[in-house]
């Protein structure tokens, strides 16, 4: 490969003509990338092939049920793991895309791509690249927190159903209650959000009327869009549609949340199960991952797929903090077996109350409200005390104060990962 002074050198270790052509046509006319594609059908002599064109990203495309890719991408993670891998994929097939992370590709991005997809998802992975390094250097000073994420709570779990939706909006009151200051409930989820629903809110409004100003947000039009809830919570509804859904970006996603965090004390983002650009981006700009899990062996193997995953996104391991919920439920794992299995600690464990929470549901009223001397409830408060007590105790630390901007590349670099 030409050794271009300036140019970031890629090379493609492809399986046939019709992705070589898509590369071909994204590389075409670039000043920031040298790029060489190879179709390897057979084995890979990587030292040569690392020696002769000393890139600083690989590509490898994993085709389904082809070990090849899988085992290409693995040998480049363990012999030359200062060197990315962005996995090319032809499906959307969930268990490719772990798979292929799992084995060591920073990225991964779907066949057919456009010339401004693949370029975004290098530079990104470059960047991230880039920050583990300077990170790896700087391994003996304590880490910097940004300003920006205090305060910001992002309810996430890798398993649908566990509760995120329930445990956010009863949370979100928690904090209010608690804390005493402007609290903002944010649905995250860019489809098929319930937000709505646990609140019993009618409204127009959500994060779409917000999108055309993404860049140039004010106090006085985010608190026209959000809505005043009856106990005084402010909540920033999903979009009504699949269809207006799909093109909010994670730059517009990012922007909105930074917006969000200037204005409000707390946010309480309900990020759903899926690991979409969004969900990414929503999760790498809050100040905890509130992980949730419920106590059953799917569960928990989601969980830990979940925490491997979160090492190839930079996280360290205090921002995620683990929730139980349906702890005490007839027959599940225990609390214990859970510590012990992923090696952490429980930061909280809701206890199981299916008859009270499925009522609370269908009224509209969460039972923060309802009935706040409820065991569930009880633990709520406890959680909000607990991320209250973090925020001060960061406040004070002399590590804080990274830019906003340098929060923002830290954020937008990862969110697609999982595009």
């Amino acid at each position: 490969m030409e050794n271009i002074e300036g140019k970031q050198r890629i090379l493609a270790l492809i399986s046939g003509d019709k992705v070589k052509d898509q590369l071909a046509k994204g590389f075409e006319d670039q000043e920031d990338f040298s790029s060489e594609i190879l179709i390897t059908t057979d084995g890979v002599d990587l030292p040569s092939l690392i020696s002769t064109h000393t890139p600083h990203l690989v590509l490898v495309e994993h085709l389904p049920n082809d070990e090849r890719g899988l085992d290409l991408i693995d040998e480049l993670s363990i012999q030359y793991p200062e060197i990315p891998v962005l996995a090319i994929l032809s499906d959307e097939d969930p268990s490719d895309a772990q798979r292929v992370l799992l084995a060591g590709a920073r990225a991964f991005i779907l066949t057919p791509f456009t010339k401004i997809n693949l370029l975004t998802m290098l530079r990104r992975v470059l960047e991230l690249q880039t920050r583990n390094v300077e990170a790896q250097s700087a391994k003996a000073s304590p880490s910097i927190v940004s300003t920006q994420t205090l305060g910001t709570f992002s309810v996430f779990s890798p398993r649908g159903g566990a509760g995120c939706s329930s445990i956010a909006v009863n949370l979100a009151i928690a904090l209010l209650e608690t804390s005493g200051k402007d609290v903002l409930l944010v649905d995250g989820k860019q489809y098929f959000g319930h937000t709505d629903v646990l609140l019993n809110l009618r409204s127009k409004n959500s994060i779409v009327d917000l999108i055309p100003h993404a860049n140039n947000l004010d106090e006085g039009l985010i608190r026209d869009v959000v809505i005043k809830h009856a106990s005084g919570l402010n909540v920033l509804l999903a979009p009504p549609s699949i269809q207006v859904a799909q093109g909010i970006r994670p730059e517009d996603i990012y922007n909105i949340i930074v917006a969000m965090q200037a204005v409000y004390d707390y946010v309480i983002v309900d990020t759903g199960n899926s690991l979409s650009e969004n969900a990414v981006t929503l999760l790498d700009s809050a100040f905890r991952i509130l992980l949730v899990l419920t106590p059953d062996l799917a569960s928990l193997r989601d969980a830990r797929q979940f925490l491997d995953i979160s090492h190839s996104l930079g996280y360290p391991n205090e921002k995620i903090a683990l929730v139980m919920n349906q702890d005490g439920i007839k027959g599940g794992v225990k609390p214990s077996d859970i510590e012990s299995a992923l090696q952490r600690k429980l930061f909280a464990a809701i206890p199981e109350d299916a008859a009270n929470a499925r009522r609370s549901l269908n009224r509209g009223v969460p039972l923060q409200i309802q009935n706040p001397k409820n065991p569930i409830s009880q633990e709520m408060k406890k959680m909000a005390e607990s991320l209250i007590e973090l925020v001060e105790k960061e406040m004070a630390s002399p590590h804080l104060g990274i830019s906003v901007d340098a929060a923002k590349q830290e954020a937008l670099k990862k969110s697609s990962l999982f595009g």
